[in-house]
């Protein structure tokens, strides 16, 4: 991946350093009186479940997963740190 927009990567960059502005964070602050996914899923909105597990992605986690090469035993954490799980990560963000 070659070229990234400011966009895409300023996102890149707060997700990695753990600034989640997701409803499960903004629930805990009392900001928001639901932490439930807005998309068709109604689970629990974190950021493990916006990349890997909410079925409005479904389409991009495929190839996420498959261009990360993800196994059963990675985390979140190696997504943002191992290059070739990174490139597929930030390839994610720009598509959705």
């Amino acid at each position: 991946m070659r070229k990234i927009n400011k966009l895409t990567f300023s996102i890149f960059i707060q997700l990695k350093m753990r600034h989640e502005y997701f409803k499960s964070y903004l629930h805990r602050l009392s900001e928001n009186n639901l932490n439930k996914c807005y998309k068709i899923c109604n689970a629990r909105q974190t950021l493990k479940h916006l990349l890997l597990n909410c079925r409005h992605y479904k389409a991009e986690q495929i190839k996420l997963k498959k261009k990360a090469q993800l196994k059963n035993t990675d985390t979140i954490l190696t997504l943002f740190i191992i290059k070739i799980k990174r490139i597929a990560t930030l390839k994610y963000l720009k598509n959705t």
